[in-house]
């Protein structure tokens, strides 16, 4: 039987085809990286969206402090339009 030196997570991330290199959206830093990606582009899109970062301590099942994204969104659409004729274009 041939042993590795691979932790089970790893494997199991293998053996499913899943990317474990790509950032971590439940750190800080990485929540805040999601917020700014967000307000982004759904400001591209003429939208004014308002997206807060909130630390909510640590949580056993990931064994961190983890944090979360809130927003003024419903159903992950935006409530109001910037400027209704930024969008369309002017004759």
């Amino acid at each position: 039987m041939m042993t590795t030196h691979h932790s089970s997570v790893a494997l199991l991330h293998t053996r499913l085809r899943l990317r474990s290199d790509g950032p971590n959206y439940c750190t800080e830093a990485g929540a805040h990286l999601l917020k700014k990606q967000i307000e982004n582009y759904w400001h591209a899109r003429g939208y004014d969206v308002t997206i807060g970062v909130h630390e909510m301590g640590f949580h056993p099942s990931v064994r961190a402090a983890r944090f979360e994204l809130r927003s003024n969104m419903i159903n992950g659409e935006p409530r109001l339009c910037l400027d209704p004729f930024e969008a369309s274009p002017t004759e």
